[in-house]
């Protein structure tokens, strides 16, 4: 006799949740997309994406693909609000550069990480805040 699975199959979580995106939302995007919240947003009509960070800007998603690219950090902590977080995305597994560079020069320019999520199969992301301290 055959046995069947009782359990329902999981539907991975979607992106724009993992990344706290809820309707009316306002996100900013620095650097190429990509993979990314744009081509999700539409699932999301009332979330606001732009490709300039207003000031107090819930969420800012920045892409680095390297070294030249770390000012957007500096550019979106600059930007964003005092309880906003920053989702900073790039490529997995290059040794010329690291998501531990990235985090260091966050850091650095007052941005903690506190979460880490894959956006895709090539792209790593961090999730990072203004440290309480700092707010």
């Amino acid at each position: 006799m055959a046995r069947t699975s009782a359990c329902p199959t999981v539907q991975p979580k979607p992106r724009l949740d993992k990344l706290g995106v809820g309707p009316g939302l306002g996100v900013a995007t620095l650097g190429p997309s990509g993979a990314d919240v744009e081509e999700e947003s539409p699932a999301r009509p009332a979330t606001l994406v732009s490709v300039e960070v207003p000031a107090a800007t819930p969420l800012v998603r920045v892409r680095a693909d390297g070294p030249e690219d770390l000012a957007r950090v500096v550019g979106a902590r600059e930007r964003m609000a005092r309880d906003a977080s920053s989702w900073g995305s790039g490529p997995k597994g290059r040794k010329a550069f690291r998501e531990d560079d990235v985090r260091a020069f966050a850091l650095a320019h007052g941005l903690v990480d506190v979460k880490v999520m894959a956006f895709d199969e090539s792209l790593s992301g961090l999730k990072r805040v203004i440290p309480f301290a700092s707010r």
